[in-house]
């Protein structure tokens, strides 16, 4: 699970030949959220239950390494397809 409007929010892990695609849902809702240094936590949403929590599973899903689709950036639909 991993926050966002309410509890039960999810991330998908995808795991595709060109690597792994992240489909965040609300946890990261714009690119702006992961326009961080490298050693910082991506910037939460305005919306969370637990900020403790939620920058602990921002930090998971950034250490995972691979595309991260925000869940309401329009900039996802510049790509017709993903791998």
């Amino acid at each position: 699970m991993t926050p966002g409007h309410s509890p039960g929010s999810q991330a998908v892990l995808v795991d595709t030949e060109k690597g792994l695609h992240v489909i965040a849902g609300d946890t990261v809702t714009h690119h702006l959220n992961m326009d961080v240094p490298k050693s910082t936590s991506f910037w939460p949403g305005p919306l969370y239950v637990d900020l403790k929590e939620y920058y602990e599973r921002l930090d998971r899903l950034k250490g995972f390494g691979g595309m991260i689709l925000p869940g309401h950036d329009s900039l996802v639909f510049k790509k017709v397809t993903y791998p």
